[in-house]
């Protein structure tokens, strides 16, 4: 069996550019960029159109020499499905181009055309299963149409009356000349492929997206991997056997056995949960954090081989903790700690001694410096400033000034140094968590182009990256409580996708969301009430993951934090929609990247907004006759909420646990803290004013996946748990205030895997070199 192998053709109305990566529908508004794996999996199945072809088959061919789980299949024809889908015909129609054949494989059931290089989408160049057919039977191989064996056409030019020999010597000798340009472009290609060749000396050995591939597939979440100094072994934390824990697993990178780094001892009982752990720079031992039952934390370091595992630090009642070894391995690095042995900003453990020592820098009062990277020349210090909504950050190790990397003022997922003073990190886009390259140099930011990647662990010297690969899917639920504490639950709305950001209108007759179950992710409306409907996208917008879109007071309008190309992020736009007609127009208000706005009235707006290259405020707008002006700023806000009982805005800060509020006009003296507790500032999103005046918060337990906590209100606070086994998403929730139902996105189907590849070493560029490096490019600079 062998996959199609073109640049571009056609699958029934759709077009595929697998340059790109791009599957584009009639009818659709963008085209849809696909995964490497689904598209190699839509190979398998163009190459045999109406035939089934079995799920080992599709694992065989597309997941060469690893061991995965039907799961990664299932995904990857999920994805084509939601590509086929994102046109006109909808959903549906994507379902009915790939056939599921129960206990057997799947059918691709549409035909499959050639597209020529350079023609437009609708004249295809038809290749029939009936040629291939042929040629196979005759003992032949057919070639697909390609530049190199398709004649271009040609207009001639008039022929003249009588022969012209001149003429024919001077085309024999433009052939000639022709000849030995090629020949001399063939030995220059030749010698560039010997210097750009990869450093094992394979020419087909591959490097980054295209060869990652995971190295576990059992059951249950990996997260926190640690590769070792030469990049030959991965540390991850592994969610233990029982009902609750996690344990410390080491393996080779080659898809080996994983063994238990250190058991915990069963004498001071409960349940152990050991995390992240940080390979020492000689490969000798591992640093890990632990924790049990109630508030008793510890940082451990154990013995790579085995047997010795010994406590270097205590860290009881601190929920924020992250460490890694100095550069000579003499110490541990630690980032912000609260609870007992809370420290404000980065600090060194000296291991031989046990001594604390500050490091000195300008670190700002209230911000999280989190998670600390020694570079490999040992010069700077790596950091996330407020990873939950900031930015990069590094230090020289020595201490000094502080220099921000980066001005995303976004959710950050890991961050590791990679080779020429280069960073690799993590960051949430919309619905999922992607890889990206960063040169602190010139500042540039591109897309690795990894699909759902983050926790990044690299090998400078030899460009080894480990990574979190994370396969998840939310649902959004209608959750109503009675007064007698009774529960009910509903499922809204099936998708395929990732559902999230639901807000609900006053009035509780529609529900906004974003969503990207059609393949792009986008802003949905729908229907509430005994029959819903379906959701309907509205067109020309990708709004921002990072916040949920504000309903006015009377529900006919929202606005929503926006870009208008999905690919090409850039700054943020203030939309406002109508919920009717899902007519879209952007508002020019003076503010640089809102993220959130709430409508007061026709000549008022309050706005989230970033504030230079630091953190969010809050503005108040007002209209005139020339356009929107500042009236007045708040500072020091993550995220804020309309109150439409008590008429204020209640608001979360970075620099803080709890919550505060303040009057629709933004007064000084009406600030004040409502709640000094909850929610904790990493979790600024799972809050919203329910009924009566209350405010619901929730939190994930052991016990309880989903916890409501409702604080205040009319019938006093109460502790619900809403479900013990399905975990709500940190993206947020809405509460209607006029009955205090819910509006949840919760985990469908959720897996974690660590995930491994070589990233390409920079090397001198050659014009062979460049253009391989361009061609491989399926992703743009984001």
């Amino acid at each position: 069996m062998r996959p199609v192998d073109l640049d571009r053709w056609r699958v029934g109305d759709a077009s595929v550019d697998a340059l790109t990566r791009e599957i584009r529908m009639p009818g659709a508004r963008r085209p849809v960029r696909v995964t490497p794996k689904a598209l190699a999996v839509l190979r398998v199945l163009a190459a045999q159109p109406g035939q089934v072809v079995t799920r080992r088959a599709l694992l065989d061919e597309v997941w060469p020499e690893t061991l995965p789980t039907d799961d990664v299949l299932t995904q990857a024809v999920t994805q084509l499905r939601k590509a086929f889908g994102s046109g006109a015909g909808g959903a549906e129609e994507g379902r009915a181009y790939i056939e599921t054949i129960a206990k057997s494989g799947y059918r691709l059931l549409r035909e499959v055309e050639a597209l020529a290089p350079d023609a437009g989408e609708d004249v295809p160049q038809t290749t029939s299963t009936a040629t291939a057919d042929t040629a196979a039977a005759a003992g032949t191989t057919a070639e697909p149409p390609t530049p190199e064996n398709t004649t271009p056409f040609v207009t001639p030019l008039p022929a003249a009356d009588g022969a012209n020999p001149g003429g024919a010597r001077a085309q024999g000798w433009r052939a000639a000349t022709i000849v030995a340009i090629c020949v001399l472009l063939a030995a220059v290609g030749v010698l560039s492929w010997s210097l750009v060749r990869d450093d094992d000396g394979g020419a087909d050995a591959r490097t980054g997206v295209e060869a990652s591939r995971l190295i576990t597939s059992s059951l249950g979440f990996k997260g926190s991997p640690s590769l070792s100094p030469d990049g030959s072994q991965v540390a991850y934390a592994a969610a233990s056997s029982g009902p609750a824990g996690s344990v410390i697993m080491v393996q080779p990178t080659r898809n080996a056995p994983a063994r238990v780094l250190a058991r915990a001892g069963a004498a001071r009982g409960g349940v152990v949960t050991d995390s992240i752990p940080r390979w020492s720079p000689d490969g000798r031992d591992i640093a890990f954090l632990r924790r049990l039952d109630g508030n008793a934390c510890a940082v451990m370091v154990a013995d790579v081989r085995g047997g010795d595992v010994r406590e270097v630090a205590r860290c009881d009642g601190a929920r924020t903790v992250s460490f890694d070894w100095t550069a000579d391995g003499s110490g541990l690095l630690f980032g912000t700690m609260d609870g007992d042995f809370a420290a404000p900003g980065v600090r060194v453990l000296d291991l031989r001694t046990g001594a604390w020592q500050p490091l000195a820098y300008d670190h700002i009062p209230g911000a999280i410096d989190h998670a600390p990277r020694v570079s490999p020349d040992g010069r700077w210090i790596l950091f996330a400033r407020n990873p939950q909504l900031g930015d990069l950050w590094r230090v020289p190790v020595a201490g000094g000034r502080a220099e921000q990397l980066t001005t995303l003022n976004t959710e950050l997922r890991g961050w590791a140094w990679a080779s020429a003073g280069r960073v690799v990190f993590g960051r949430r886009v919309d619905s999922e968590v992607r890889l990206y390259a960063l040169d602190p140099a010139s500042g540039a930011i591109s897309d690795l182009g990894f699909d759902d990647a983050q926790a990044p662990s690299m090998v400078a010297a030899n460009g080894a990256l480990a990574f979190v690969r994370r396969n998840l899917r939310f649902g959004l639920f209608r959750v109503a409580v009675d007064p007698s504490g009774a529960i009910h639950k509903q499922r809204l709305f099936a998708s395929n996708g990732r559902d999230n950001t639901p807000a609900v209108s006053p009035d509780g007759s529609r529900l906004a969301f974003g969503s990207d179950r059609a393949g792009p992710y986008e802003l949905w409306l729908a229907k509430l009430g005994a029959d819903p409907g379906e959701p309907t996208p509205v067109p020309g917008i990708t709004p921002i993951g990072s916040h949920a879109p504000t309903w006015s007071a009377d529900g006919r309008h929202l606005l929503v934090a926006g870009v208008a190309d999905a690919v090409e992020r850039g700054a943020t736009t203030l939309y406002e929609v109508d919920a009717g007609t899902a007519a879209v127009r952007a508002l020019a208000v003076p503010v640089r990247n809102p993220v959130q706005a709430l409508r007061l009235d026709a000549r008022q707006l309050v706005v989230a907004a970033q504030v230079g290259d630091g953190p969010l405020q809050l503005v108040l707008l007002a209209a005139d006759g020339r356009g929107w002006r500042q009236v007045r700023a708040l500072e020091d806000v993550s995220q804020f909420r309309h109150d439409p009982v008590s008429g204020r805005i209640l608001f979360t800060r970075l620099s803080g646990d709890g919550l505060w509020e303040a009057s629709t006009d933004l007064r000084p003296g009406s600030v004040r803290q409502v709640d000094p507790h909850h929610p904790r500032r990493v979790h600024y999103r799972t809050w919203s004013p329910s009924v009566a005046g209350a405010i619901d918060y929730v939190v994930s337990t052991p016990e309880c996946r989903t916890q409501l906590n409702r604080l205040g209100g009319a019938g006093g606070s109460r502790q619900l748990c809403l479900s013990v086994e399905r975990r709500a998403a940190t993206s947020g929730f809405s509460s209607s205030t006029r009955d205090g139902t819910l509006y949840l996105s919760m985990v469908i189907d959720d897996g974690m895997e660590i995930g491994f590849t070589h990233l390409p070493q920079p090397r001198p560029s050659s014009t062979l070199g460049i253009v391989k490096s361009l061609t491989r490019k399926g992703k743009p600079v984001s």
